[in-house]
């Protein structure tokens, strides 16, 4: 049975299937809303709709309260091994010597995959504390999950990234949000090998998922939803239904974001 045909029976999907963009944690700052946001509630939904695993940044992470954010993240790996991985969090606002501090404290312990940034919130991406991590992450040829939307940061601090820490994968999150902004992430993918783009937020986006993988490379591609802030229904239908071979579905849904995590330092999936 075709991964469509799965999800027409109202099947979960039966392929691997690894959500690389989401957050755990009610977040109710500027209307934002979470339906069910309890982590046994966000299981069930991954069950249903057969998400093997998550990669997750708490939501506290945007308030800056990244030590609470990262003990959120431990214990939800405690509590369902295999089930939900994290990225470390921090606010650079608050200087390298704190970065390094969490850093020390979690990266490269159990679950802690990678580095999740909210650049345009918090900052510039060229900003003292990102370099530092940067730095950790490319040493552990570790993945970095940055936030960029409608140009910010813009996608030429991206380039700067890039050009800097070859060893590490730059995910960019949402595409940029836009049409114009999928282009220049799509570009910039093709220039470095170790760029890729997650797709979550392609409700506001006037793109179809058909037009961005005859654009990309299908290999480029990561799957995220933005969980718990979105439904993970939505993004991951796009690619179920969409006109695409069923390997680049695969490739999207899981294959990708592990042969990111081939390279890791870090825990493997």
């Amino acid at each position: 049975m075709k991964i469509h045909e799965e999800a027409f029976a109202g099947k979960p999907l039966s392929c691997e299937v690894i959500d690389a963009h989401t957050h755990i944690g009610a977040y109710t700052n500027m209307g934002w809303y979470q339906y069910k946001p309890e982590l046994k509630e966000v299981i069930a939904v991954m069950d249903r709709c057969g998400i093997n695993t998550i990669v997750t940044a708490p939501h506290a992470m945007v308030g800056s309260y990244y030590e609470i954010a990262n003990k959120i993240s431990a214990d939800a790996i405690k509590k369902y091994p295999g089930r939900i991985l994290a990225y470390l969090v921090f606010n650079p606002i608050f200087g390298a010597d704190e970065t390094k501090k969490q850093i020390e404290q979690y990266f490269g312990k159990q679950g802690f995959v990678g580095f999740k940034f909210l650049a345009g919130y918090h900052g510039t991406l060229l900003s003292d504390a990102y370099d530092y991590a940067l730095s950790a992450a490319d040493e552990a040829n570790a993945p970095v999950l940055c936030h960029t939307w409608g140009g910010n940061p813009p996608i030429s601090e991206f380039r700067k990234v890039a050009e800097k820490f070859s060893n590490l994968s730059l995910i960019m999150a949402h595409g940029g949000g836009s049409r114009k902004t999928y282009q220049e992430c799509i570009a910039l993918s093709k220039d470095y090998p170790n760029v890729f783009i997650e797709i979550c937020g392609g409700l506001y986006c006037d793109w179809w998922l058909e037009d961005i993988v005859e654009s990309a490379d299908a290999e480029k591609i990561i799957f995220g939803t933005d969980a718990i802030n979105l439904d993970q229904r939505y993004d991951l239908g796009r690619i179920v239904f969409a006109d695409v071979p069923e390997k680049k579905k695969k490739m999207i849904l899981a294959g990708n974001f592990k042969e990111i995590m081939k390279k890791t330092a870090g825990e493997k999936i």
